[in-house]
């Protein structure tokens, strides 16, 4: 989600220091750096809107688009494009075209004081802390009935799909729970299946990009060497990154940004071309959980220091450290102090390629086409 706040840098600042300076002051960065906590409550308060009037749009194309976070744009998203695609060859085969797509998202509408009210009357009415529970799962319960229409849920969380109602999930769920789930992890709404033809507006590189080996210089050794050590981009404070960050503190600074130290920064590549490595630890461990984090960290040209469960073998483990690959902490902090003083080695590891699989629009069309087979015209 784009940052309402500025963009700033922080040195070597420490996650307790900030946490516990005192409320009527500012935290200066030994750069100078001011980190005004007006400005900061100025834009909580843009957010805190923006959750009151959550985005139930329509575009020209009879897509309509509900329960999605507020800057997702109707007209340049994956998920339109893919399904335009699809009705395009639904209609050289002479196909039935469904005349209405509703697309929902993870986020269900409702304001505030209906959040509230529901989570009260939950703690005394069942029927109301089902709808309660479902609502904290990513699901309404009540959904748009537009016959002919296809109704398409979409997760940026790591949520479950719902088991009804939709005729299309596009989840982090492996299992295509027979053809109605597309295992669409966070990461593919980074990445352009299009060729250039359709591009989101969250594209950063194509496909063939990130299954390629990058070539890279002598020069780069150079400059690979005057690299400050370690970087983290963090707004969730779960208890294994800060570990992590404390343990890699023993090897060289860790600079760590986010809304954890009160310096949120919106272009995390351009800031974290200035390290060797990057922590980029996901948020939740489930099978197939993956995000956008390894993809930014290997734009950036430095190495991502990873946590996840890459299930279905979309990463390269040769282009990342994961966690997942160590049997502790200290064991992946003695391979990152090993690296640190060789960047001829960290070259190796940055030129290799991100994906190890390249999934190309056509299979994706495919399992729409098989979930879509038969529905009535």
């Amino acid at each position: 989600m784009p940052s309402l706040e500025r963009k700033g840098e922080i040195s070597s600042v420490s996650i307790s220091e900030n946490l516990a300076a005192p409320k009527n002051t500012r935290l200066i960065a030994s750069d100078g750096l001011e980190i005004d906590r007006q400005k900061r409550l100025q834009n909580l308060c843009t957010l805190f809107i923006a959750t009151l009037y959550p985005v139930v749009t329509k575009d020209k194309s009879n897509y309509n688009y509900s329960d999605l976070s507020y800057d997702f744009s109707p007209r340049s998203n994956v998920y339109h494009d893919v399904f335009e695609c699809v009705f395009q060859e639904f209609a050289e085969q002479g196909l039935p075209v469904p005349n209405f797509v509703n697309i929902y998202g993870c986020y269900p509408s409702s304001n505030l004081f209906k959040r509230f009210l529901k989570r009260v009357l939950a703690q005394y009415h069942k029927p109301t802390m089902v709808k309660w529970l479902s609502s904290n799962q990513g699901y309404r319960t009540n959904y748009d009935k537009v016959e002919g229409a296809i109704n398409a849920w979409v997760t940026f969380e790591n949520f479950r799909p719902p088991h009804n109602n939709f005729d299309l999930t596009f989840s982090f769920d492996t299992d295509a729970f027979g053809t109605q789930n597309i295992y669409f992890p966070l990461l593919f709404r980074y990445v352009e299946f299009f060729n250039s033809k359709m591009i989101s507006d969250y594209a950063k590189a194509s496909f063939e990009t990130l299954t390629s080996r990058r070539e890279l210089d002598a020069k780069e050794v150079k400059a690979q060497e005057e690299k400050k050590f370690a970087c983290a981009f963090i707004n969730n404070p779960e208890t294994t990154r800060l570990r992590a960050i404390d343990e890699l503190r023993k090897i060289g600074p860790v600079d760590v940004y986010g809304r954890i130290n009160g310096n949120y920064v919106k272009d995390k590549i351009a800031v974290a071309q200035q390290y060797q490595f990057q922590i980029c630890f996901e948020n939740d461990l489930y099978p197939g959980y993956i995000t956008e984090k390894p993809l930014e960290a290997w734009l950036a040209k430095n190495i991502p220091i990873y946590s996840g469960i890459d299930s279905m073998g979309i990463l390269n483990q040769r282009a990342i450290l994961n966690l997942h690959s160590f049997q502790s902490l200290s064991d992946l902090k003695f391979e990152v102090e090993r690296l640190h003083s060789n960047p001829v080695q960290q070259l190796e590891i940055i030129s290799q390629p991100l994906l190890c699989l390249n999934y190309n629009l056509k299979q994706i069309t495919e399992k729409i086409k098989s979930a879509l087979h038969g529905r009535p015209s």
